[in-house]
């Protein structure tokens, strides 16, 4: 995503134990619907954070996925389920994806009628299965606005 694509405000931050860097943190989010996978549409809270360095730069992308219309509480995050995370880095193009394999997620607020508004916690330990790698989510917060 290209800065002009990321249309929400707010931000997102974790600890990321094994990832690209120790701390995640980015202003660069959006709150967005996506029917992938089908049938269920779902809402998809991403993160972007750029690091500075030679062309092409490096991403890390670090995502939470709920069903649209969830109501605000706590929730376990699986690989497959509604409920999930990811954390992907790489240049644009070419990036490693780590999909969650357990965890949790809080929704303190959740989109509704009255606005396109998330906010929330999350942990969880994400996979990645073509090199076995773990990378550990801790402490996540995010909140943002349409």
């Amino acid at each position: 995503m290209s800065d002009s694509e990321y249309t929400s405000t707010g931000e997102f931050s974790a600890e990321t134990e094994g990832g690209e860097r120790l701390l995640f943190h980015t202003t660069l989010v959006n709150l967005a619907i996506s029917s992938r996978p089908v049938p269920v549409p779902f809402w998809q809270a991403i993160g972007d954070q750029e690091f500075d360095g030679p062309l092409p730069r490096r991403h890390a992308y670090l995502s939470v996925y709920f069903p649209v219309g969830v109501t605000a509480g706590t929730y376990p995050l699986t690989r497959d389920g509604d409920f999930r995370g990811s954390y992907a880095v790489g240049t644009l193009g070419d990036v490693e994806s780590y999909y969650s394999t357990s965890g949790q997620i809080t929704l303190t607020i959740v989109p509704s009628e009255e606005g396109e508004q998330v906010e929330g916690t999350v942990f969880f330990t994400a996979l990645n299965e073509k090199n076995g790698q773990q990378v550990f989510i801790k402490n996540g917060k995010f909140n943002m606005t349409n």
